[in-house]
């Protein structure tokens, strides 16, 4: 089944699924997984979880009515199984490579999935019966098996433990050491040691957490390798040295099979890459010093999982030839591996690396044609042994590289390429970080590219005469595809490269950031139809000119208008992905929308930002501080005519377009701490914010729009 025809039985679908009972849907919920994980269908998949839970609350409804005791483990039975089943299909490759660890896939969507279920069943587990004295709660298992997933983020890991420490719930040292991980991840340096120091004294105490050997083996080398990470971000590599220098050592280490590695050593390389990672950071460190270092590296530790930390290291530096001789050793030793040695010393992320030195090396064009030369296509056979051309499966990480490498030469047209050939040709689906990527190197297009005066002249007359067709007609969302799947997927290299002697407008009508902003909205529109019916803040409180006037003369006969409400979030109404939505796999996220916002106001078209702040609250994507700081500057900045707005209390004024947002964004946000700033910050930017951060611009000499 393809994502067509999946897209058109959808409907006969959900109306299955709605019509199910419980146990039933769950069923049918099994064998539609397999199918959404394999396309991708993110926004398919919410719809299905809105559903299920819907059907999760009717269930708890039935047996409080039919006097029916639903145990909690049960419960919780039912929220691990959908996670582990969607997380399963999800994160999984197409087709899997013998010694390549598994793309890196849908994270975001993974995250926000497990964020929703856990919430979820804390309020199911609320509706159940409890006593005063045994109040129900998560058991310390379940909680367990959620932290230790990747797909934890930072705010439903500080659920998990604020509702473990309300409920005194022991937890493994295990726990706090994935806790650490998530904090050190989102930058939180100071809570991750916290959370070790607390792994430490639980250890003390005795919760280990689990009588299978193995299973606490596994525990201490998680632990240990915290504890490393912990370490790495300290100011000092002298504090690094003392964590790391049990596990340098070459002593008693043993030279086991890839697919075979003790524990031990992956202690050793764990320990190995950190040390290296660390001090490719550290400016005081020199290439040479580096090399050194490497040298006494043990012969088991001489893996792409360590030499690439020091492959980025030299590329840091400028040892670009350096780098490069590496990245060639390595590529040629896993070329002679065995098959059990296969991914031991070249995979996707030293190709993501490699792409970098050789775009520093040769070019833009030579890096693109060094990973299309190494990756592997969905159509091909699985690599054999030795071989190492058309051999690596890539995931969204190397496409994001090449997009920033666009981006860094403003080679905008070769990204839009790499943007539309990413699935057919390599199997990858571009997120919303693809996405944000694609959006930025759209917005710097025009800084980072020389003009001549021709091309000027030529920019400015194609703008003049866009000023008199801009409202008549909307452009083609499509016409920046230059070829077709089957082109893209199994071409040359050259069709992802610019053709010789052609510039950007020889074969688009659209200038970047028009074309950028063209495929932001038709992720969101193709994906979500119903935000087209989504009211921008501004427009809820227009007037007419009549009414405008008669409010001057009419004391309470006039403006009726209140300050704005927020539109109301998405539910198990929402409308389907369009037949033909081509992004079903694209969630846009609160950094993307920032770039996005970002363009609109680099480019003027501030008018556009309150919609998009609309189109966030309907998605349920609560934007960044920053977002809001900067989107409240360009509609300040815009400074259209002032509205008349009727307050809480009755009186009426004149309000600008500024001040009508941040009112209506107070209404949204004023429950939610995620978008603060910082401790005691309101949730929303004040004017005194909006105007030092515009005054910033001005002492940098710096250009807030294009014009």
């Amino acid at each position: 089944m393809d994502h067509a025809a999946l897209i058109e039985i959808f409907p006969s679908i959900l109306a299955s699924l709605q019509n199910a009972k419980f146990r039933n849907n769950w069923k049918l919920i099994r064998a539609l997984l397999p199918h959404l994980g394999r396309l991708r269908e993110v926004v398919l998949l919410k719809r299905v979880l809105e559903i299920w839970m819907a059907k999760v609350e009717q269930r708890v409804e039935l047996a409080r009515v039919e006097g029916e005791t639903l145990e909690p483990e049960k419960v919780e039975k039912w929220y691990h199984e959908f996670l582990a089943e969607s997380a399963w299909h999800f994160s999984k490759a197409d087709s899997w490579v013998a010694g390549q660890s598994e793309p890196l896939q849908n994270v975001a969507v993974l995250q926000y999935q497990s964020t929703v279920l856990v919430k979820h069943l804390l309020q199911t587990l609320a509706m159940l019966p409890s006593s005063s004295t045994c109040r129900l709660h998560l058991s310390a298992p379940l909680i367990e098996r959620l932290l230790v997933k990747r797909h934890v983020d930072y705010d439903l890991c500080q659920t998990l433990l604020s509702h473990a420490l309300h409920h005194k719930i022991p937890l493994s040292t295990s726990v706090y050491s994935a806790a650490a991980m998530v904090a050190l991840k989102e930058g939180h340096t100071s809570e991750a040691m916290a959370l070790m120091k607390k792994r430490e004294q639980e250890g003390v105490r005795g919760y280990i957490g689990s009588d299978d050997p193995i299973k606490e083996e596994r525990e201490k080398v998680a632990s240990v390798i915290a504890s490393m990470l912990v370490a790495k971000t300290s100011s000092s590599p002298e504090t690094l040295l003392q964590i790391l220098e049990p596990y340098l050592s070459s002593e008693t280490q043993p030279l086991p099979d890839a697919s075979e590695a003790s524990n031990d050593t992956v202690l050793y390389r764990h320990a190995w890459s950190i040390l290296l990672s660390r001090l490719a950071r550290e400016k005081t460190v020199t290439s040479e010093a580096l090399l050194e270092l490497s040298k006494t590296m043990p012969v088991s530790c001489t893996v792409g999982h360590t030499m690439t930390c020091l492959v980025h290291g030299l590329m840091l530096r400028g040892k670009l030839n350096k780098a490069w001789q590496i990245l060639s050793a390595l590529a040629e030793m896993e070329k002679n591996a065995t098959d059990k040695e296969r991914g031991r010393y070249f995979d996707r992320v030293a190709l993501a690396v490699g792409a970098q030195v050789c775009h520093g090396l040769y070019g833009l064009d030579a890096a693109i044609n060094y990973v299309d030369s190494l990756a592997l296509r969905p159509w091909q056979s699985l690599p054999s042994p030795g071989q190492v051309d058309n051999s690596i499966k890539l995931d969204r990480v190397c496409l994001d590289v090449l997009l920033g490498l666009c981006k860094a030469e403003g080679a905008v047209s070769i990204a839009f390429r790499l943007w539309k050939a990413a699935l057919p040709r390599w199997g990858v689906y571009a997120d919303d970080s693809s996405l944000k990527v694609l959006v930025d190197g759209a917005r710097y297009a025009s800084q980072n590219k020389e003009m001549s005066e021709e091309e000027v002249f030529r920019e400015r007359w194609r703008d003049m005469k866009a000023e008199f067709s801009f409202r008549r007609k909307e452009v083609e969302e499509d016409q920046f595809e230059a070829y077709d799947a089957a082109g893209f997927a199994k071409g040359p290299t050259s069709v992802l490269l610019d053709p010789p002697n052609t510039t950007w407008h020889d074969e688009h009508r659209e200038k970047p950031w028009q074309m950028a902003r063209s495929v932001f909205r038709k992720v969101l529109l193709g994906n979500w139809p119903g935000l087209s019916d989504v009211v921008s803040p501004l427009d809820e409180v227009e007037q007419t000119m009549m009414d405008r006037f008669s409010a001057l003369f009419d004391g309470d006969s006039g403006i009726t208008h209140s300050t704005p409400r927020p539109s109301s979030s998405t539910s198990p109404d929402t409308p389907l992905p369009a037949p033909h939505a081509p992004y079903t796999h694209i969630c846009p996220s609160a950094s993307t929308f920032h770039s996005y916002i970002a363009l609109l106001g680099y480019y003027s078209l501030p008018q556009e930002i309150p919609l998009s702040f609309a189109w966030m609250r309907s998605l349920g994507v609560k934007p960044k501080w920053k977002t809001l700081r900067l989107g409240l500057m360009y509609v300040g900045e815009a400074e259209g005519p002032r509205r008349w707005v009727k307050g809480p209390g009755g009186e009426r004024r004149l309000v600008r377009d500024e001040e009508v947002l941040r009112e209506w964004l107070q209404g949204w946000l004023k429950d939610d701490s995620r978008s603060l700033k910082g401790s005691g910050e309101m949730s929303v930017p004040s004017e005194g914010d909006v105007a030092e951060f515009r005054r910033m611009f001005s002492k940098r000499n710096q250009r807030i729009t294009a014009e």
